[in-house]
Parts: structure tokens; C-alpha cells; sequence
């Protein structure tokens, strides 16, 4: 029998709201044994973070009380001191956060960020304490270690980021790590790597692990026993083959019929219709889930359902969930709408005591690939690729060193900032990193609004009207409008970076992983929406995704990058089914499989493919490491071969 690390009892974290305390996470208990991986899931504001927190104790004492038991090792940590629990913090216990920009101190390196942590709970030198996060860094899949140790986080990737962020929650070796979201800003196969690490961490140290995600094929991938909250409680929990193979309570099956997979490939998701109520109308008294489902009589909802009475109320009440089916009209494609030709994007490395230019990153050398009008084109790869940069140097986000981009046959490249203008309301995007991208300073309304102001002249309740139907078709109330983006979760935070670049419906949207901070619901919602917009409006999507499960799912065709360069294009079904490059055999033998029983298998694969690689390189790389040129293997399939 596993010896247990963690036990939660009676868990209620209440949030100060006016003169009421509200709970986020309301009468929680679960149990966290070593060598066991506990996965939290549910939409954002069920609690899972609020839960993750209370854990740590990092809620501010002034306007948050937490009642129950949290027992680590015999001690309730909701009884220690701000001194105990920091000997406790970071040493016993480590966190990975879910938003690594807003967590990582930007005044300093991120080897010295590491070294905190080990200089705060050990005793090694400056040397080892600098060995051993060259270590860590290189065990989180980090390419140039020596040179990240020196970095500041403005200077690494988003998925760059996550993983500094791994290094210190794994730093001193704790007992139990509480993972929020890890993997939300990675590529498949880093994501993998990452899954593969922590396993073989707590194989090695029966290390505990609390998942808390959104992504239930990383679910099915790696935990033992799953938690399911819905509105701050827990509405299922059980083993991961019981909850995947039966799952009894509504939500938790609605939840897994939201995600793209091969059996709903081009149909419209599943949507679990209204969003999670709030802390402040949440009933104490009753059914929180009762509002999004309707088919379930009304008196099943007038007692609060314990844990154990649920299964028998679902089984009797809910019949299994149908998709509506969705088909895709025949797009008339009119025209190419936007072409690139061998372009180039490359940033300057300086070095000396002049600061002269060096050498170059070649972040985009090379890539040409066209779009038709009303069509989707996924652009996936690793976090370095350059398909965000790609992406943004459409829109002149970032400057080109050579090439050409044909918008309307209108090459953009070679237009100034001012002549650029005009073609803004055409071309929007979707950001990836939702914090950054929303100003802290404005309201809701005015951030969605903005581009309406810039080339529209409305009244303000044209304005206001537009906003909240916007607002409403992402999954937020349009109460919102009044709010600042930090009161909002990071996944809702999203929904509103997506509505403002949808406010002018444009012909083309440059989409930078619009889903990566979604719960699995509200993303089947914008990619339904997304193609509702398409259909009506003939919009073209450029899609850059590290989730192949969701481009699989949008795109029509799809380019896989590497290092700057494609290494293979053509239809996205024909690449899923038929992969030519061995990167994009890898990229595909990464992806999460929603079956638990085949984790080995991939494993085996995975392997199997790295042997390959190493075996087979000069065959797709030259000798310095750069992909040769596509060359067509069909009519609609491109590969780059030697």
C-alpha cells in the first residue's frame, strides 16, 4: 500500500468580496500518495489554482481565510507561520506556476532565479549551485544551457519560460510537486519531454504529483487518479481508466466530449453551454452544475449531491451526449489571398565591447507557402521554430530581412509602418500570451473596442453592444465589459484577446495559439465560433499551434516547421495519416493519446523514432543542421529530402 504524502480534509478557501467571504474551494478532500500523479481538472474559475494556492499558502492572509486540514508529513500547514512554511516551501513542496512571465523575477537571470531556490534550502558552493542548474536546465530540454543560465525571461519563449519554470520547482527535489498547468505554452514533443521527466523524477524519488490542467489527453498520458472540480467542489474523482472509460457525472462527460480527436475530425464540437458561475453566486445550497443541464429534472437539483450519491442520480438521469454534427460548406475560393515568398526573418546577435553585429538567429530562412481565401493553414512545430515569428512578420510585428508577403497581391513587406496601416483592419491577431497582451490599465470594454475606434465611427452604445456580443460568443458575460484583465483567470483572459481581434471581422486572422490557456469546453466554443465566423464571413485563418490535435481538427492544410525552415506540407489529414519527414513522425508520436492503456506503446515509439533520427539525419539536414528544400511527393504533398 502507497504511503501517503498529502491529505486534504474538509479543504474551504474563502476570497473577501465587499464584507462577505466567498468559497473558491468549497469542503475539498483528496488524498496525494508517493509515486502517484493526482490530476486536478475542470473549466478555469472551478478553483483548481484557488486549490493549488491554498496548498502553498500563497493567498494574501488579509482577504483570504482557509479552513479544513491540509496534512503534509503529520503538521497541518494551515496551522505553520510564515517561517515554517517557507522551510517548507520550495524545499518539500515545489510549484510549477501557470503563467511563467508574471512568476519569474524579470531583474534577474535565470540561473540566478534558480540558484535562490538552491541557496535558500542547501548548502552546496557557488560552483555546484551553478553545476547543478546547468543540470536542470538541460534535463528540461533547454538547447543552450550555458547561455539561458545568463538570460533574462524577456529573452527566452514562452515555452522557454515554462521550462526555467520547472527547474525551480525541481531544484531541491521535493516530495510533492504541484503542477499548474506545465505544459499549456509547450510544443508537443518539449510537452512530452516534460511528462517523461517528471515521471522518471518520481520514479527515481516517489515524488508525489498534483497535475492541475485543463488538457485531459495530458491527463490520460500521465495520471494515476483524477479529481474533477466544478465550481470550487469536487464533483468525480476515481482512478484514470474508470473516469476515461466511464465517466458518471455530466460534466466530467461533457468535458471529454469537448476534445478534438479523429472521431469528430471537421464536425462541431461539443459545447457545455453557459460558463461557471462566479464565487460570489454560487449557492451553498443545491446543484451548481443544474444550469447547464437542463434535461436533469429540477428536484434532482434541490439537495447539495455528496461525493458518493453522485454516480446514482447520473446513471438514472443522464442520457449519453450526442455531437451535433457540423459539415463544412464548400468554400469558394476566389483568389489567393495571401502568398509568401522565400521569406527571411533574422535577428541580429551583437557581442563585443562596441556591441557590433556578430552573427544572425535565423528565426524564418526561407519559408514560402500560400493561402486561398476562406481556407485554414495550421503552421506547427517546436517553441523556436519560428512559426510565431513567422506569424507575426505578416503583420509587421517583426521587420523582414528579405522575401515578400502578397496580400491581395500587394507585397507588405515592402510598405512602411504608415502604409501598413490600412491593411491592419484586414489582418488581425490572436496573441499568444494573454497577459502581456491586454493592457493592465484599461477596462474590458475599451480593450475590445479599440480597434473599433481605430477605423470605425460608432456611437458609444453601437460600441458597447458590439463588445458584449463579442464577449457572450467567447463564453464571458457580457458584465465583463467592466472588469480588468487581472480579475479574470488566464484562460478567460484569452477569450477576451480573441474577441477584440474578431470586433472588425477581417479577412485574415493570424491566430497565435488561440487555445493553448483554454479548459477544454470554452475551447471547443472558440474553435466552433472561429468556424461559425469562417463560414459566414469567408475569413482565412494562418493557425500556428503546437497542439496537432486542434490544427488536425481546423486546418485544411498544414506546414511543419523546423529551425526556420518547412520540412513538409500538404493536406492535414494526409500528413496525420502518412508522415514523410521524421521530425513530423516525432511531432505526432508526442501527442497525448486519450486511451491510458497505450502510454507504453508510445513510449516504445517515441524511442523508436529517436533511433531513427540520429540513424537517418543526413537524409533530411545538411551538414550544417539545415533543412534541405521541399520537394513534391504528390500533387498536394511536400517533403524536404535530400
Amino acid at each position: 500500500m502507497k504511503k501517503a504524502i498529502l491529505q486534504i480534509e474538509n479543504l474551504t478557501t474563502s476570497f473577501r468580496i465587499g464584507n462577505k467571504y466567498h468559497a473558491a474551494v468549497d469542503d475539498v478532500s483528496f488524498t496525494v500518495n508517493e509515486n502517484e500523479i493526482v490530476a486536478v481538472v475542470g473549466e478555469s474559475g472551478c478553483g483548481k489554482s484557488a486549490l493549488a494556492l491554498s496548498i502553498m499558502q500563497l493567498h494574501n492572509k488579509q482577504r483570504t481565510k482557509s479552513e479544513g486540514d491540509i496534512n503534509y508529513k503529520g503538521q497541518n500547514l494551515l496551522k505553520l507561520n510564515d517561517v515554517q512554511m517557507n522551510k517548507v516551501r520550495g524545499k518539500e513542496l515545489g510549484m510549477i506556476f501557470q503563467e511563467p512571465l508574471t512568476a519569474l523575477n524579470p531583474l534577474m537571470t535565470i540561473g540566478k532565479q534558480i540558484e535562490e531556490n538552491l541557496d535558500y534550502h542547501t548548502e552546496l558552493s557557488s560552483a555546484e549551485k551553478k553545476n547543478r542548474t546547468i543540470e536542470l536546465l538541460t534535463q528540461v530540454g533547454i538547447p543552450y544551457p550555458e547561455r539561458t543560465y545568463k538570460q533574462y525571461p524577456h529573452e527566452l519563449s514562452g515555452g522557454m519560460r515554462q521550462r526555467a519554470m520547472i527547474s525551480i520547482a525541481i531544484a531541491c527535489n521535493p516530495a510533492l510537486v504541484i503542477a499548474d498547468e506545465p505544459t499549456t505554452a509547450l510544443d508537443v514533443t518539449i510537452q512530452a519531454q516534460i511528462l517523461d521527466l517528471l515521471k522518471d523524477i518520481q520514479s527515481r524519488t516517489k515524488m508525489g504529483i498534483i497535475l492541475i490542467t485543463h488538457d485531459l489527453s495530458v491527463v490520460a498520458e500521465v495520471a494515476d487518479r483524477i479529481v474533477v472540480m466544478y465550481a470550487g467542489q469536487v464533483v468525480e474523482t476515481g482512478s484514470v481508466k474508470e473516469i476515461f472509460n466511464n465517466p458518471l457525472h455530466p460534466y466530467t462527460r461533457s468535458l471529454l466530449n469537448s476534445i478534438p480527436s479523429a472521431a469528430n475530425e471537421k464536425n462541431r464540437l461539443h459545447v457545455i453551454e453557459g460558463i461557471v458561475p462566479s464565487i460570489a453566486k454560487m449557492d451553498r445550497i443545491g446543484c451548481r452544475f443544474q444550469d447547464r443541464i437542463p434535461w436533469i429534472p429540477k428536484h434532482a437539483h434541490e439537495e447539495t449531491p455528496r461525493l458518493h450519491d453522485v454516480a446514482t442520480v447520473i446513471l438514472s438521469a443522464v442520457p449519453a451526449i450526442k455531437h451535433s454534427i457540423f459539415k463544412l460548406k464548400e468554400m469558394h475560393r476566389l483568389m489567393t489571398l495571401l502568398k509568401l515568398d522565400n521569406l527571411k526573418v533574422h535577428f541580429p546577435i551583437r557581442g563585443g565591447f562596441f556591441r557590433r553585429v556578430v552573427d544572425h538567429v535565423k528565426a524564418v530562412d526561407g519559408v514560402s507557402f500560400e493561402l486561398q481565401q476562406g481556407e485554414t493553414y495550421g503552421l506547427v512545430g517546436e517553441s523556436g521554430s519560428g512559426k510565431s515569428t513567422t506569424g507575426k512578420a505578416v503583420v509587421k510585428l517583426n521587420e523582414v530581412t528579405s522575401g515578400q508577403i502578397l496580400f491581395e497581391g500587394r507585397d507588405l513587406a515592402s510598405l512602411s509602418r504608415r502604409e501598413i496601416k490600412p491593411f491592419r483592419k484586414d489582418i488581425q491577431m490572436i496573441f499568444q500570451d494573454p497577459y502581456s497582451s491586454l493592457n493592465p490599465k484599461k477596462r474590458v470594454l475599451d480593450i475590445i473596442a479599440e480597434p473599433l475606434r481605430n477605423f470605425e465611427r460608432l456611437s458609444p452604445l453601437e460600441e458597447k453592444k458590439i463588445v458584449q456580443d463579442f464577449l457572450d460568443k467567447v463564453g464571458l458575460s457580457p458584465e465583463s465589459i467592466h472588469k480588468y484583465p487581472h480579475e479574470f483567470s488566464g484562460g478567460q483572459r484569452q477569450r477576451i484577446g480573441i474577441a477584440r481581434s474578431l470586433t472588425l471581422k477581417p479577412k485574415l486572422i493570424i491566430a497565435d495559439e488561440p487555445v493553448s490557456a483554454l479548459d477544454v469546453s470554452v475551447q471547443a466554443q472558440v474553435l466552433n465560433f472561429l468556424q461559425d465566423l469562417q463560414q459566414e464571413f469567408n475569413l482565412t485563418y494562418l493557425f500556428v499551434g503546437h497542439d496537432l490535435g486542434v490544427i488536425r481538427h481546423m486546418c485544411d492544410r498544414m506546414g511543419v516547421m523546423y529551425r526556420g525552415r518547412l520540412v513538409e506540407e500538404g493536406k492535414s489529414e494526409e500528413i496525420y495519416e502518412n508522415p514523410q519527414h521524421i521530425y513530423t513522425k516525432r511531432l505526432i508520436a508526442a501527442i497525448p493519446d486519450l486511451e491510458p492503456e497505450v502510454r507504453e506503446d508510445k513510449v516504445q515509439l517515441r524511442k523508436k523514432l529517436t533511433s531513427e533520427y540520429e540513424s537517418t539525419y543526413s537524409k533530411y539536414f545538411d551538414e550544417n543542421g539545415r533543412a534541405y528544400d521541399l520537394k513534391p511527393i504528390s500533387s498536394t504533398h511536400r517533403v524536404a529530402l535530400q
